[in-house]
């Protein structure tokens, strides 16, 4: 069905007559220099969504919800990374409530996925263009389409045993120098690319972690993806669920979570 998770009561209605098993819930906006110049919007989607699509879960007997996380909530140093870590506390908060059956699963960059910036060298290789680069020097993790499918999958299994955050394991470091060569050489391009470095944008790191401090990262449960263990923090999401009243709009709900953006908690670092 076509639905906007920021609207309860529609998505509510949706999964009464679905009345799914399992959800993955995959709805975001991930961008993060667009999070830093309009944050309403990204607490509507990332942290009003997903409570909406939690609850909706919720009344409509899910067993279990995977919820899809990012590396950049390990650390919260942007706005997008901390409704992201918020994100994994409202996913942990949802489990204890319920004894289980939801996770969120710490994805990184996923190669060829819709707005990455693999796709973009992509196009731009395809039209013999130079490649806009942030920084050459910028390190990521790097997964294919495959293996994101696979963790998600792996996290439906690991959420019936408790685990209520995991990521993955095994994955390359590149700069994205280093992936804006081989994309040019893989479209069958001769040589090196010409590039055109605009910078870093607002809210982003030279480098990324999978974990926090506090965290640490399990024995591996599945090929490629193991528990994150830390300290359970969930104290900001519930601080906000006293205070969201079942059913608010996104309009109710907004100036809420806009104000639990500043707990502390959300950055870790």
């Amino acid at each position: 069905m076509l639905c906007d998770i920021r609207e309860p009561d529609l998505l509510r209605r949706g999964f009464a007559e679905a009345k799914p098993e399992l959800v993955f819930h995959l709805a975001a906006y991930k961008h993060v220099d667009l999070a830093e110049r309009f944050p309403e919007e990204f607490v509507d989607t990332n942290l009003h969504g997903t409570w909406n699509l939690l609850r909706a879960s919720e009344a409509a007997g899910a067993e279990r919800v995977v919820v899809a996380s990012t590396d950049k909530a390990a650390l919260g140093a942007s706005f997008y990374g901390r409704t992201k870590r918020f994100l994994e506390q409202l996913t942990a908060q949802a489990s204890s409530e319920r004894g289980g059956g939801r996770i969120a699963m710490r994805l990184v960059n996923v190669l060829g996925s819709a707005g990455s910036a693999s796709e973009l060298f992509l196009r731009q290789a395809r039209a013999e263009v130079p490649l806009t680069v942030t920084d050459t020097g910028m390190v990521r993790y790097w997964i294919t389409m495959a293996h994101a499918t696979t963790l998600l999958a792996h996290a439906a299994l690991m959420a019936a045993d408790g685990t209520v955050l995991a990521g993955p394991t095994g994955m390359p470091e590149m700069t994205v120098g280093e992936v804006a060569e081989r994309i040019w050489s893989a479209a069958g391009r001769d040589g090196s690319p010409a590039l055109t470095e605009i910078g870093i944008r607002a809210g982003e790191t030279m480098s990324e972690v999978l974990t926090g401090p506090g965290e640490t990262v399990g024995p591996e449960a599945h090929q490629g993806v193991a528990p994150i263990e830390g300290d359970g923090e969930t104290s900001v999401a519930e601080w906000a669920s006293e205070r969201i009243p079942d059913g608010a709009t996104r309009e109710q709900a907004r100036p809420i979570w806009l104000e639990a953006m500043e707990l502390p908690g959300l950055s870790r670092g």
